[in-house]
């Protein structure tokens, strides 16, 4: 396994250094936004940590999937993943490699969201006459933590599914979007049997829930479909497909 190598290559491409560099733009861009709103919408109050965390962690949301997808796909698309297996025999452990190294990317990238959004809270509440808050910190970053994780899970299964960058960021990304444009009509209008059935494609919802300790079974269930089944198909995909 070579993930020091992986990250070599993908930040030694404009597509995957772009990726990086406009998700830290907009996510920092987003919570220093929201930290100088808040006093001006809220003058009342202090500037609390929750308002540039939630943007953070909706920035996140969009941009962990594809980061995985183009760390985990790329190779397929544009045919350089005969290349790598001819220097590199065991597939396994290239895909391991790979997720290995969209882990720790990830991981930089969502810990300085986490210092723009304290930082957002600082300026805020500088500007503020009630200074800054605090006080929800751990339950914020718990949340975007959980958040983060399972929209990276989720785009590490889907790019090892279908290995293609195409297609795997559009399925990164249309089933979040029709997933939150739809949930605020299912839990208004529809039946209890249809919110639980939608539920097991609300992803979203499943991390916060279990960010929060109130994980149940169709949360699980939701993880599952959403994550597990599509990696272990994967897997078995990766091992077998033909290259060339």
């Amino acid at each position: 396994m070579r993930p020091i190598l992986d990250i070599r290559q993908f930040l030694d491409t404009r597509g995957g250094l772009a990726a990086v560099i406009v998700t830290v733009v907009v996510t920092a861009g987003l919570a220093g936004l929201i930290g100088l709103i808040q006093p001006a919408i809220l003058p009342d109050d202090a500037v609390t940590f929750s308002g540039p965390a939630v943007a953070v962690t909706f920035a996140l949301w969009i941009m962990m999937p594809i980061l995985a997808v183009l760390f985990i796909a790329s190779d397929w698309s544009n045919a350089s993943i005969q290349t790598t297996f001819l220097q590199r025999p065991s597939r396994g452990a290239v895909l391991v490699s790979k997720i290995i190294a969209v882990v720790v990317v990830a991981a930089v990238v969502v810990g300085l969201g986490i210092l723009a959004a304290w930082a957002a809270t600082a300026i805020g509440g500088a500007i503020s006459d009630h200074g800054a808050s605090y006080a929800s910190a751990g339950d914020d970053v718990l949340a975007l933590l959980a958040s983060s994780a399972g929209a990276l899970a989720f785009g590490i299964a889907i790019a090892a599914l279908v290995q293609s960058t195409a297609l795997g960021l559009v399925a990164a990304l249309a089933l979040p979007f029709v997933v939150s444009l739809v949930s605020p009509f299912v839990t208004a209008f529809a039946p209890d049997w249809a919110a639980d059935v939608f539920s097991l494609i609300d992803l979203n919802t499943a991390t916060s829930h279990l960010a929060t300790g109130d994980l149940d079974a169709l949360d699980a269930a939701c993880m599952v479909l959403l994550i597990v089944v599509p990696f272990v198909f994967g897997v078995i995909r990766w091992s077998r497909r033909e290259v060339g």
